[in-house]
């Protein structure tokens, strides 16, 4: 069986990467990224800092391989990708119907940001489902191991006591004719007395 460590599903970057490390790598970038605007723009710094908390929480999650903590990274991945798409879309719209003069090298880059985004959004996918068969693993195994016990232990169990049965079930018998034996004996000597006593008397 192929190794979680080794499987393609759970590899990225031409199978170089993991991608829990992806993942890790991801939420310390974003969370430097936050220190800075936070820096930048500090009027904005309790809406910074929730978004903080949910990455911060996400990275916590790929440490401690708990797959319901990546989803605030991937709420909030999402928002951005539905963000970028929104824009594009909008800046597109403007071009072809309004006349309105636009800068193909920042439609560019918001098409690399989408399909970047797009990427990670996969690479979260993944991460999550690599977490979810984790712990699906740590509550089969208790379950291997009582089917293994009801597969071999207690057949070996049931065919000693259908043996311990065989043999009371041939002692019974044995009894048995035992009795009949004992009592056809019984039976004759009785007879041959009555047989004596008629041969005296005559």
């Amino acid at each position: 069986m192929e190794s979680p460590e080794t499987n393609p599903k759970y590899r990225c970057c031409c199978g170089l990467i993991h991608v829990v490390t992806v993942t890790k790598a991801v939420c310390i970038f974003v969370l430097l990224e936050i220190g800075f605007l936070i820096y930048k723009d500090p009027k904005n710094l309790l809406s910074y800092l929730i978004i903080a908390t949910l990455i911060f929480a996400s990275l916590l999650g790929s440490f401690i391989k708990k797959p319901m903590l990546i989803f605030p990274l991937c709420w909030i991945l999402t928002l951005v990708l539905g963000g970028s798409i929104i824009k594009i879309i909008v800046t597109i719209a403007q071009y072809i119907f309004l006349n309105k003069a636009i800068i193909w090298q920042e439609v560019l880059i918001e098409f690399l940001t989408i399909i970047i985004l797009f990427w990670l959004t996969f690479i979260l996918k993944s991460c999550y489902n690599y977490f979810k068969w984790i712990k699906s693993q740590k509550i089969s195994v208790p379950l291997k191991a009582m089917i293994h016990l009801f597969e071999n232990v207690m057949p070996k169990n049931t065919g000693k006591q259908e043996i311990v049965l065989d043999e009371a079930e041939s002692e019974d018998e044995s009894n048995v004719s035992a009795d009949r034996t004992t009592e056809d004996s019984s039976s004759s000597g009785t007879s041959e007395e009555s047989q004596a006593d008629n041969n005296v008397e005559e």
